[in-house]
C-alpha cells in the first residue's frame, strides 16, 4: 500500500483517505486543504502501511469504493476512531451486496488500457464529471496485480470486526450498484447518507472536511 500526504501540517488530528483501485492521489487535487492533515492511501498489492501515527489525537478515516474492504482490515490496527463509507462495502464480491462476480471477473480478466479507461468512465454520471476527472498515473500491470489482491482478500471469507460510523451512497452507482450497497448497510444499521451523482463522489464537496461534516 502507497501513503502519501496530501496536506501535512503537524496538526493534532488526521484524516486518512482510502482510494478506490487504480487510483492514487492525483484525483483528490481539486479539493481544498481543511483543517486535518491528510493521508491518502491506495495501490493495494499489499497491506503494508509505513507511517507512524501515534502523534495524532485524533484519527478519522474515509473509504471509497474498493477501499471499504481495505480499511475494514487494517482500520482496527491504525487506530481509526470514525469512519465512514463512500459506495463501496464490506461484501465487495456478491451478488446481493456488492459487484457481481461474473462482472468482476470480466473486468479482470479483459482488463486493457481500454477497459479501464471505460471504467473510469463509468464512475461518472455525466460526460462534463468524467472530462473534469484527474485521473490516476499508474501502470496497468500493478493495477492488474492490486485487482487481483483485492479479489483474493475479497474471497478470503474473511470477518470483519471493523464497524463504520456512516455509509454515503450515490444515487446513480453504476460500478457498485446503489441497490446493493443499501442492501448492505441496512444489514449493519449504520447511518446513510445519500448522494445525488455517480461513484466518484468528490466534485460533489469543496474539501474532505464537508464529507466528515455531512456524515458524522
Amino acid at each position: 500500500m502507497k501513503n502519501v500526504w496530501i496536506d501535512h501540517q503537524n496538526r493534532s488530528k488526521l484524516l486518512l483517505v482510502f482510494l478506490g483501485w487504480g487510483m492514487d492521489e492525483n484525483i483528490l487535487k481539486h479539493l481544498k486543504p481543511c483543517g486535518y492533515d491528510v493521508l491518502a492511501c491506495y495501490d493495494y498489492r499489499d497491506l503494508d502501511f509505513s507511517e507512524d501515527l501515534s502523534k495524532y489525537d485524533e484519527i478519522y478515516a474515509i473509504a471509497w469504493s474498493m477501499g471499504v474492504l481495505v480499511l475494514s482490515l487494517v482500520g482496527e490496527a491504525l487506530g481509526v476512531q470514525k469512519s465512514i463509507a463512500i459506495n463501496g462495502t464490506q461484501s465487495l464480491i456478491d451478488v446481493e451486496f456488492g459487484i457481481n462476480p461474473k462482472m468482476y471477473q470480466r473486468t479482470l480478466d479483459g482488463l486493457s488500457i481500454e477497459t479501464r479507461d471505460m471504467f473510469f468512465a463509468n464512475m461518472f454520471d455525466e460526460k462534463t464529471s468524467y472530462e473534469r476527472f484527474l485521473p490516476p498515473l499508474r501502470d496497468l500491470c500493478e493495477q492488474k496485480i492490486e485487482l487481483e489482491f483485492l479479489q483474493n482478500l475479497a474471497l478470503s471469507n474473511e470477518v470483519f470486526d471493523f464497524n463504520f460510523d456512516c455509509a454515503i451512497i450515490s444515487s446513480r452507482d453504476k460500478i457498485i450498484p446503489t441497490k446493493n450497497q443499501k442492501n448492505f448497510w441496512q444489514t449493519k444499521k449504520v447511518k446513510v447518507v445519500e448522494l445525488n451523482c455517480g461513484h466518484y463522489p468528490f466534485f460533489e464537496f469543496e474539501n474532505l472536511e464537508e464529507i466528515v461534516n455531512e456524515a458524522l
